[in-house]
């Protein structure tokens, strides 16, 4: 029965070769997907794009909800007196002007942002 000396393995050189190959690839996998979320992160264009979609739908959800709104007002003036009724349809007329304004605030940025982000990289290229 051979002894093993501190620092030496019991197993065969072949296993221990094997063993630190298959060390090997993990890490490297590993850093592989590091690169991959770190290049992802970095992707300027990109995050604009995803920056631009959730704007976007913030302002449809705005648009919906300001058109519901407006909706609800006019189902209720139709069941009220004739000068109620004028007043409620005005009110979500003014309602929806007023949700119209900060939605094309909204939407004018984007546009801004991504024509500065576009001059941007084709300066950076040049």
């Amino acid at each position: 029965m051979a002894s093993t000396l501190p620092g030496e393995s019991s197993a065969h050189p072949a296993d221990e070769a094997q063993a630190l190959r298959d060390e090997i690839e993990q890490t490297r996998e590993r850093l592989g997907d590091t690169v991959e979320q770190l290049a992802a992160k970095a992707d300027v264009k990109k995050q604009a794009r995803a920056g631009a979609a959730r704007l976007g739908e913030r302002a449809r959800v705005a648009v919906a909800r300001a058109r519901g709104q407006a909706m609800l007002t006019a189902a209720k003036a139709r069941k009220t007196a004739p000068g109620q009724a004028r007043h409620a349809l005005d009110k979500g007329a003014r309602t929806a002007r007023e949700q119209r304004g900060p939605l094309a605030a909204a939407v004018g940025a984007l546009v801004a942002a991504l024509a500065a982000l576009i001059i941007w990289k084709r300066r950076k290229r040049s």
